[in-house]
């Protein structure tokens, strides 16, 4: 069952790219097009060619909220911090009060290993919404890195 599952999964998947693809090929100026394209490529694993959908949409459309949140969610799966970075600062200036971009922005900003400007995020996180833990930093001898530890 499960088998037949994931083949059908696959198949819808290929059907929504084919079908994504046909829909940007006749309004390339659509950053809706390209966008939704981008998901179906990026749940098919066709991580490359999702980011440069993504990128299409938001260069269309700069102010895409959720063509920089797919590009950006992606980028971290990728490992590109920097344009993640941007891509969440970017959302953080359209939509200052969504405390996943801030939390998720911090995320980020350890992996470039800017701690104080994580904490900032992590703590902008918990005061737009408690589900986020407060943070404190706390120095690791063992290690000799400032960490975040949830409280």
């Amino acid at each position: 069952m499960k088998v037949e599952q994931g083949s059908q999964e696959g198949q819808n998947l290929a059907g929504a790219i084919a079908s994504f693809t046909k829909a940007a090929n006749q309004a390339p100026d659509s950053a809706d097009a390209h966008f939704a394209l981008g998901e179906a490529l990026a749940r098919a694993e066709h991580f490359q060619e999702a980011l440069v959908r993504y990128t299409l949409a938001v260069t269309l459309d700069p102010n895409h909220a959720k063509a920089l949140y797919g590009r950006s969610q992606l980028c971290r799966r990728m490992a590109l911090h920097a344009q993640a970075y941007k891509d969440l600062s970017q959302l953080i200036n359209l939509r200052p009060g969504v405390a996943d971009y801030h939390y998720q922005r911090g995320t980020v900003l350890l992996k470039l290993k800017n701690i104080t400007e994580a904490y900032r995020d992590f703590q902008r996180a918990y005061e737009l919404d408690k589900k986020y833990p407060k943070p404190t930093l706390l120095w690791d001898k063992e290690k000799e890195t400032v960490a975040t530890k949830r409280v």
